[in-house]
Formats: C-alpha cells, sequence, structure tokens
C-alpha cells in the first residue's frame, strides 16, 4: 500500500541493483560509474492507419470504438486506466497524478478489466506474473518520447494522410540485455510470459500475418472478442545504444593520460633462428635480474625466478599444482611487473586487477569450463555455475533468489550460524580442530536448517563435498572417483528427501520447500530433477568452501599477533562488522584459491591501448590469478600491508562478473560469525607440533588444532 523505491543500481552504474548485485562494466570503472546506458529509437507512428483499424473493427465490438481503444490501449484516450475505470473515462483519476498511477494487476488475473495483451500491461505487468512484482522490478526501464511530425487532428481525413510522424524514444538502464531488451524481446514480441503464445503487442513491433489480440469478456460488460489480423502501427525507423557518462566521469575523460608502464620490457627478436628454442627467462637477460633486484623485495623475486626454473613455459603445470598446495604469489610479483598478462602454449595467465575483471566482465568471450564435470555428476543435467550467460542460467538463478533470500540473512541465517558455531566451541575441552570440530560442522548444519535435510554424517558430507568441488573447479588432481562416488551417495538421499517432503508440504519453512512452491506455481527449470541439481549445487559450494575459508582466515591471524588481539578484541566487544574486516583482509594472504579458469572463445586483445596489451587466441585456457589481483599495486594501495581499511566490495575472495559465488552474501555473513566464536575464547594459540600447522589435502585444509583456556 506504499510506494517502493527500486535499487539504484537498476539504473545507474556502480551501484547494487535489486538482486543486491552491480552490473559488470568495462573498463576503467571511474568512467563507468554514476553513468547509465542509453537506448534511442526513432519510431513512425501509422496514426492514420490506428485511426482507421480502430474505428472500423470498433463498430462491430459491442462496447464500440472508444472502449474498443481502450482495450487496445489499457487506457483511455484522455489517459483513465481501465484497471480504476473499466467502463468510462474518468478526468477526476486522471487530474491527480498519484491516482493515475497507483494501480496493480494481481486482482484482474483473467483480465476482465484490463486485457492481458493490452499494450501498458504487456510494457510493464507490474504484479501480473506473481511474486508482488517482484519479477517485474527487474525489468523496468526509466523511458521519455517526444513528437515529431505535425500533429494529425481528430477529424482529419485518414484516408488521405500520407505525413511521417512519431516519436523519438529513450530509455535508460543500467543493464540493456535484462531490461529493454528483455521487455522488448519477451513482453512486447512474444507473449510465452502472459499465457499469449506467439501473439504480440497490440500497439508496436512488426508482427507476422494472421497476429492476433485476445480482449477477454466480463459478465458485467462485452463478451470475449478476437481481434484479428493486426496490421503493423509502429515502424523502426533508427535508433543505437549509448554510454551516457555522469560528470565525473566527464570529466575524466577530459583529463585521461595514456596508461605507460615503464617498467614494462618486451621480448626481444632473436639475431637468428636459434638451434633449440630458448627460455623466456633467457630471453629477458641479466639485465632484467638486476631490474627486479633492485626493486622493493627484489630478494623474494630473485628467489621466486629461481624457483619457476629455466624454462617458462612449465609455468602452466606448476600453477596448476600450486593451485593446489603452494602459495604462488612471489611467482605472481615477478608476472605483475614483468609479463602480467602471460601467453603460454598450454594457458594464459593474468595477473593484474584491471585485466582479471576485464576478462571476467565478458561472460560470452570466457567462459567456463564446468559444464561437462557438472553434466557428469547430476545424471547428464547441469547446474548454473557450470553454464554461460544462456537462458536456463538466468532462469535458474532467478528461481534460486528467489527461494534463497537476502533478507533472511539479519533474522533466520545469521542468528542460526552465531549459535551452532557457539555451542560447538562451548562443547570444546579447551582445544578444538577448527576444520573437523567447526568449519566443516557449521555450514552442514546451517544446510540441514535452511535449505533441506541432508542425511549422513557431518564428516562424510564434508568429505564428499570437498571431493566434488575440487573435482569441478581444479585443473589437475586425482578426484574423479571420489567425487563420482560422493555425487552418487549425495544425490541418492537428496532424491528421497524431495519426494519425501512432496508427500508432507507446509511443514517446514527451507529452500527445499519454497522450491516446491514455484514447482507448484509451473516456474521452468524446477521439475524434481531441477530441484535437485540447484539444491546439489548450493550445497557443494556452500560446506568445503566456508569450511577452508574459516581454517584459513584462523591460520593468517594466528600468524599476527597484533591483528589476532585486535580481532580478538571487536570479537569480544560484539563488534561483527570489524570482525569481518580482519577475516576479509586475512583472506587476501591466505585465499581458498590462487583464481578461477575460463576459456576463450575468440581471439582477444586484453588490455588495448596499454603497453601490456596482448592477444589471448581462441581455445586457450585462461587463469584468472584473483589472488594477485589483491596484490596489484596499481589497484590496491600498500598491498603487502595488512589493513582492515580496505573497502569491502573491493575483495575478490567469491569471484567477479557474472559467477561471482551465488553465497557470497551469506558467505561475508557466515564465515565471520564462526571465526568470531573461536576468536572469543581466552589465550588462543596454535597446538604444538604439526596438529597446529595448517594442513590440507587437495586445496582443502583438513586439520588445524588451537588451544584456548576454558572460561569459567
Amino acid at each position: 500500500d506504499r510506494w517502493v523505491p527500486l535499487a539504484p543500481g537498476e539504473f545507474l552504474l556502480g551501484y547494487r541493483d535489486e538482486a543486491g548485485e552491480v552490473a559488470p562494466t568495462p573498463l576503467p570503472r571511474r568512467l563507468f560509474r554514476n553513468g547509465t546506458f542509453m537506448v534511442f529509437r526513432k519510431l513512425e507512428q501509422r496514426v492514420a492507419a490506428f485511426r482507421e483499424f480502430v474505428e472500423r473493427e470498433g463498430a462491430a465490438y459491442p462496447g464500440g470504438p472508444d472502449l474498443f481503444r481502450a482495450k487496445l490501449v489499457g487506457r483511455w484516450p484522455d489517459g483513465t486506466p481501465l484497471m480504476l475505470s473499466p467502463h468510462e473515462p474518468d478526468p477526476a483519476i486522471v487530474s491527480d497524478p498519484s491516482r493515475n498511477l497507483d494501480f496493480r494487476y494481481g486482482d484482474d488475473p483473467l483480465g476482465k478489466r484490463c486485457p492481458i495483451g493490452a499494450h501498458i500491461r504487456r510494457a510493464n505487468p507490474r504484479d501480473a506474473i506473481g511474486f508482488n512484482g517482484r519479477l517485474s522490478d527487474r525489468h523496468r526501464i526509466i523511458r521519455r518520447g517526444v513528437m515529431y511530425g505535425s500533429w494529425l487532428p481528430p477529424d482529419a481525413d485518414v484516408t488521405a494522410d500520407t505525413n511521417e510522424r512519431g516519436i523519438l524514444f529513450i530509455a535508460f538502464n543500467a543493464n540493456l540485455e535484462r531490461q529493454f531488451e528483455f521487455v522488448q524481446q519477451q513482453w512486447m514480441n512474444f507473449g510465452n510470459d502472459f499465457l499469449l503464445g506467439n501473439d504480440t503487442d497490440p500497439l508496436i513491433g512488426t508482427r507476422p500475418p494472421g497476429n492476433k489480440m485476445v480482449v477477454q469478456g466480463d459478465v458485467t460488460g462485452p463478451p470475449p472478442w478476437i481481434v484479428a489480423d493486426l496490421p503493423t502501427f509502429v515502424v523502426t525507423r533508427g535508433g543505437d545504444y549509448f554510454f551516457t557518462p555522469s560528470l565525473s566521469g566527464c570529466r575524466l575523460l577530459a583529463n585521461a593520460e595514456a596508461d605507460l608502464d615503464p617498467t614494462a620490457i618486451p621480448d626481444p627478436e632473436p639475431a637468428s633462428p636459434p638451434a633449440h628454442k630458448p627460455s623466456r627467462l633467457e630471453a629477458l637477460g641479466e639485465a632484467m635480474r638486476d631490474l627486479l633486484l633492485a626493486l622493493p623485495g627484489g630478494d623474494a623475486i630473485d628467489h621466486a625466478l629461481q624457483h619457476l626454473g629455466d624454462d617458462l613455459e612449465s609455468f602452466g603445470e606448476k600453477a596448476k599444482a600450486w593451485a593446489l598446495h603452494q602459495n604462488p604469489e612471489p611467482v605472481f610479483a615477478v608476472l605483475r611487473r614483468v609479463k602480467p598478462v602471460l601467453v603460454l602454449e598450454s594457458m594464459v595467465v593474468i595477473t593484474k586487477c584491471d585485466d582479471a575483471q576485464q576478462v571476467l566482465s565478458y561472460p560470452t568471450l570466457f567462459s567456463v569450463p564446468y559444464a561437462a564435470k557438472f553434466a557428469e555428476l547430476c545424471d547428464g543435467g547441469g547446474f548454473m555455475l557450470g553454464w554461460d550467460d544462456t537462458p536456463e542460467y538466468t532462469r535458474d538463478l532467478s528461481s534460486m533468489r528467489l527461494v534463497i533470500r537476502r533478507e533472511d540473512l539479519p533474522t533466520r541465517i545469521a542468528p542460526l550460524v552465531s549459535r551452532i558455531a557457539a555451542e560447538r566451541v562451548a562443547a570444546s575441552t579447551g582445544r578444538l580442530d577448527v576444520v573437523a570440530d567447526l568449519g566443516s560442522v557449521v555450514p552442514t548444519e546451517f544446510v540441514r536448517d535452511y535449505m533441506m535435510p541432508l542425511v549422513g554424517e557431518d564428516a562424510t558430507l564434508a568429505s564428499q563435498t570437498a571431493a566434488i568441488s575440487a573435482y569441478l573447479f581444479l585443473p589437475v588432481g586425482d578426484f574423479r572417483d571420489a567425487a563420482l562416488g560422493g555425487a552418487e551417495s549425495m544425490r541418492g538421499a537428496m532424491a528421497a528427501t524431495i519426494a519425501a517432503r512432496k508427500q508432507a508440504r507446509g511443514q517446514i519453512d527451507d529452500v527445499l520447500e519454497r522450491c516446491l512452491v514455484l514447482q507448484d506455481a509451473g516456474v521452468g527449470g524446477l521439475d524434481d530433477a531441477g530441484i535437485l541439481n540447484n539444491l546439489f549445487g548450493m550445497v557443494v559450494g556452500a560446506i568445503p568452501t566456508t569450511s577452508a575459508a574459516v581454517a584459513r582466515a584462523i591460520d593468517e591471524l594466528l600468524r599476527r599477533p597484533e591483528e589476532l588481539a585486535a580481532a580478538q578484541a571487536a570479537a569480544r566487544d560484539g563488534d561483527i562488522e570489524l570482525v569481518t574486516r580482519y577475516v576479509f583482509e586475512a583472506l587476501r594472504f591466505n585465499p581458498i584459491g590462487p583464481g578461477v579458469f575460463r576459456i576463450a572463445q575468440q581471439d582477444f586483445i586484453v588490455a588495448g591501448g596499454t603497453s601490456r596489451e596482448t592477444m589471448i587466441p581462441a581455445g586457450r585456457q585462461v587463469m584468472v590469478a584473483l589472488q594477485s589481483a589483491s596484490f596489484d599495486a596499481d589497484r590496491v594501495p600498500s598491498p603487502s600491508t595488512f589493513s582492515i581499511h580496505r573497502p569491502l566490495p573491493e575483495y575478490l575472495h567469491f569471484g567477479f562478473g557474472l559467477h561471482t559465488c551465488f553465497g557470497r552474501y551469506i558467505n561475508a555473513v557466515q564465515i565471520p560469525r564462526i571465526v568470531a566464536e573461536v576468536l572469543k575464547q581466552p589465550n588462543l594459540r596454535r597446538a604444538a607440533g604439526a596438529e597446529g600447522t595448517l594442513q590440507v589435502d587437495g586445496p582443502f585444509p583438513t586439520r588445524l588444532v588451537v588451544e584456548f583456556d576454558r572460561q569459567g
């Protein structure tokens, strides 16, 4: 019963939208922030043809031409909405701007007052397609139009008029595809969302021969009526898409300088064909080593160069191995200065922040490599994390956002996680394995309570999900057999749970129950197999990564006595926001993995216009080193310093772009609260010997024992 504002990110770049996401933009982001994308169209309106059609067809319509015209448009000629006055115009409504706009369609599902296919209902269905208008909110635009051509008087001879007239239309939105193009393609030119088949909007668009509109009937008014053979009334004569910068963006353009990197040295041309293939390090020569040794941290860089070996081509395989066992940052530091876009025969390594974000901002050009493995684990099915920017991806992403809700974070998820973590720490005897006794247990119990009941021991589920996640996302390691076995066991139990729940509905409000509600409503992609695949993917993503982040954050803080003491004080004071800052910064130094992998779908020039401009060949595997990007001094001030004052959105722990971790908001709530319960303990310290050292199996920690003094 009140107007609800839309998130600014629906229209302005650089802000969060209704889904809590920031629309991807090209680089540099400073240029695009506060700007928007503009649609321009020159639309010729065949006014004479429309009037002639209305008079001819309306003469046979039981309500007459005026009501017939209103049924096509959704408003009377004076602007009165049919939803508010279905039988006659009402000047009092038109004169009141708030009343003239304040209406919905949810209480007219059969189109008795305003036809389902009426122009204004198709252009903005409000709450007509369910979920109280939340689906429509994801496809809103800001639009205006100005007329061109001469005005055609009402009494003009329409048969003799040949003048061109129409409107110049503009619309503003942050995401052209999701907003303007979706409205045009799905709502205007295709009637499936309204159960109208291939019927197009009655006013706009080029329609096929024989296109029709159904005017629903009303017991108090005219009977149902089929408007057959609708002609074309509006023709697009031109238009384009534009970027509209903000004032700050214009100032940036006016003062832009070339991006020159004086430390970059190109590969030298060989004087003559070599007898053998020289290593790229040899080609750089001793002069490069002297330069690197003169830079800050030169000793560490020189050590990294020697560790890398004589043949830089081996870096691809070594990088994959480091993803499992070692910290590759010393080598990344070399590459950021020497070869920030390293093209090898086996892969391409991206190490600078701007370049990493550029690659991840083009999901259609750099595809995810996970689909085949998801199909293998999901009986031929899939999960949205393995899909590129497809209709199936958008469909399932939208469905999961409806059932895993951000409003649950403060009211349900945060207190649930804090309670479980506190109970687990309290149950210990002053000695705690933060992996087996806490990090794996809390997310598993969270999944059981919030998402769906899981059958199996916590340790078994943790082991299964870790093997599955490693098999999916790492290019090396022998995880296939364990992953397939774990997936078969988990999916069998989950399928049985779904079947049982369908026989006992409405008793529990969890994600599974919400999925079944959408299934009842006929939402696509949520048959039993679709629900199983989506929940399987969510569970696999929830447990091992949370456990790994908790263990690594605690491990890093234990290395830093001053930061540990400050983080403990924040935890004891209940300042979870401050704890979150310590945890996020700790994960920058001790991340879950070095980066993500993509496949180039075509030749692509990364860092175009800069001294590091490089062609990535089509078909090449690309390692986007997000860990390295987090230490890029061009984007991260004083990257080697542990600082809790960095803006949280700048962290890349949960990825970037289309496939940013779906659970990033849950992670940001869950991980710090689990860590906080450990930090609250007095005299927190590592256990002696190997137990107190972070141990890993593949990419995931398996053991880290801490000790503390029992309270009370």
